[in-house]
């Protein structure tokens, strides 16, 4: 494959979908094992290009993947940041000028989405499974905290959520 043609393919993957620059950076060294070379300077030139030409940006994806997986997984902030940086994001992204801290761009963008009701929810329906099982009240709600960890929301969160929770039933 030609260099030109994979930049063409990868702005093609681009504008069908937010991809941040370490997806990039891979999908590079993955073609890099089979097809081609390209050399870690005209790498960090295409993502600076991308980036320029508004195919890429990692701001714009942390902000969308916050919002995606809050909304249709019900994810908590804590497991967000932990798949993020599982992605490669380093722990601040450059906004203009300035640095941003993960965790701020994150929970900004989760300020549009009710993960408080999304939790709710979600224990609801899992107390709805445990409340008729044969088995001491505190051990279902150990269940409940940690299944509420699990999904990433802190643990004070969880404790508040499940006291709320296992009263409103």
């Amino acid at each position: 494959m030609e260099k030109s043609v994979a930049i063409a393919k990868i702005k093609r993957l681009c504008s069908a979908r937010e991809y941040c620059s370490a997806q990039i950076i891979s999908l590079l060294g993955r073609w890099n094992s089979r097809d081609f070379i390209f050399n870690k300077e005209e790498i960090a030139t295409i993502i600076m290009e991308l980036e320029r030409e508004g195919y890429i940006s990692d701001l714009r994806f942390i902000s969308a993947y916050a919002r995606d997986k809050a909304l249709f997984r019900g994810w908590g902030p804590e497991k967000i940041l932990y798949k993020l940086k599982e992605l490669g994001m380093p722990p601040a992204v450059r906004d203009g000028s300035e640095e941003r801290a993960l965790r701020t761009i994150v929970e900004q963008a989760l300020d549009s989405v009710d993960t408080g009701g999304r939790l709710v929810k979600l224990l609801a329906k899992k107390w709805d499974g445990l409340k008729e099982r044969e088995e001491p009240l505190p051990d279902k709600r150990g269940k409940l905290i940690r299944f509420a960890l699990s999904r990433g929301y802190s643990y004070s969160v969880a404790v508040k959520t499940v006291a709320q929770v296992m009263k409103n039933s």
